[in-house]
């Protein structure tokens, strides 16, 4: 059942940005160190800008299955990232982060619950999906 999605932002420290330039558009990331998610296969961050679909191949040296690392090496200057809002809004809103290309908006993830059989589900079960369905709605 789809309860939401997750919103996610191109980001890097003000380190790594006075060392290497900020990208102004997605082109240019393929000549930047991103700091990447293993578990996604190839590493190709979708954009969206201006009603058009853009899809990046990018690179780097560090991929990792988890995204405190992630955020903790872009946020060490490490490279650039790409990660949930929810994660990045703090450290932006201190200025450990900045967050980039403001016009292309990253591909949102879908979040979804699985269960096994909507026919015998519990009144706890379909409790908490709606619960969960209004809470993601709210933002």
């Amino acid at each position: 059942r789809p309860l939401g999605h997750c919103d996610s932002q191109v980001c890097a420290s003000p380190a790594y940005l006075a060392a290497h330039g900020a990208p102004s558009r997605p082109q240019e990331l393929s000549a930047h160190n991103c700091l990447t998610y293993s578990y996604f296969g190839k590493s190709l961050w979708e954009f969206t800008h201006q009603h058009t679909q853009l899809s990046v191949p990018v690179g780097g040296n560090l991929s990792a299955n988890d995204s405190v690392v992630l955020l903790e090496a872009a946020a060490a200057g490490a490279g650039i990232a790409l990660q949930p809002v929810h994660s990045v809004a703090p450290l932006i809103a201190s200025g450990k982060l900045i967050a980039l290309m403001p016009d292309y908006q990253p591909r949102a993830l879908g979040i979804h619950a699985i269960y096994t059989s909507r026919h015998h589900q519990s009144a706890t079960l379909r409790t908490l999906m709606d619960f969960l369905a209004e809470w993601f709605a709210r933002g």
